[in-house]
């Protein structure tokens, strides 16, 4: 009866480790630095889309698999999970990119830097 086909339902998260999650969290955040240069400097193109999309559903699933054992307390899943997590807010931050309207205003003037900061650093000493 039961011919041999054991396929997961969609839904049930696949079995991963925490060493993945690590390993994941490196690679894309190398990926997501370069593409956000990029973002900045050229603009949006298609195959940004299409990386940034597929990022955030490695990223997606990564942790919908980690999250049952870091939940559960063990430390190891716990800490790929923040990794993880990590990433999916570094894509939140790069996404506006992707539509051409540039990096978000800071929250204050930039020509306001600190007086005196560099100078009594590397100013004369009397």
């Amino acid at each position: 009866m039961g011919g041999g086909s054991r396929r997961r339902a969609p839904t049930v998260p696949h079995l991963v480790t925490p060493r993945q999650g690590a390993a994941f969290y490196e690679a894309a955040f190398k990926e997501l630095e370069l593409l956000e240069r990029d973002l900045l400097r050229r603009g949006p193109w298609r195959a940004a889309h299409e990386r940034i999309d597929a990022l955030e559903h490695d990223a997606a699933e990564l942790a919908s698999a980690l999250g049952p054992s870091a939940r559960s307390g063990d430390k190891d899943f716990a800490s790929a999970l923040r990794r993880v997590e990590m990433v999916q807010a570094y894509l939140e931050r790069v996404r506006p990119l992707l539509s051409g309207d540039g990096p978000p205003d800071p929250s204050g003037p930039d020509d306001d830097a600190p007086r005196g900061g560099l100078r009594r650093l590397f100013g004369r000493r009397r």
